[in-house]
């Protein structure tokens, strides 16, 4: 009886909240590609810092819609997308940001 309430909470939750982020990520991805196709590698910069601030404040999120072995993979992606936008890596950077994608679609496919 006790679990009812809590189930209804995170049913609200799931349907109000945006599905937990996936449009801040994808606005934030959608920016970033973005830059990289422009070969804005300044603004590429502060975009990624941007999304990689985003993802440590809303893991939470992505930990309560995703597997862990796929809040890791993501949080690794944009680790290694971090390094190749520092190294101004068009192809690399725009591959490891297409893994990105694939794996937030993923995590919010629910």
């Amino acid at each position: 009886m006790k679990m009812y309430p809590i189930l209804l909470i995170a049913i609200i939750l799931l349907v109000s909240t945006n599905q937990f982020g996936k449009d801040e990520f994808n606005e934030k991805i959608a920016n970033l590609e973005h830059s990289l196709n422009k070969e804005d590698w300044v603004l590429a910069k502060k975009q990624m810092d941007d999304l990689s601030s985003y993802y440590d404040k809303n893991l939470w999120k992505v930990q309560l819609v995703g597997g862990e072995a796929e809040y890791k993979d993501l949080y690794e992606t944009i680790s290694r997308l971090r390094i190749l936008i520092e190294e101004e890596d068009r192809t690399d950077s725009r591959m490891e940001l297409e893994t990105v994608k694939t794996l937030i679609e993923h995590i919010y496919s629910f």
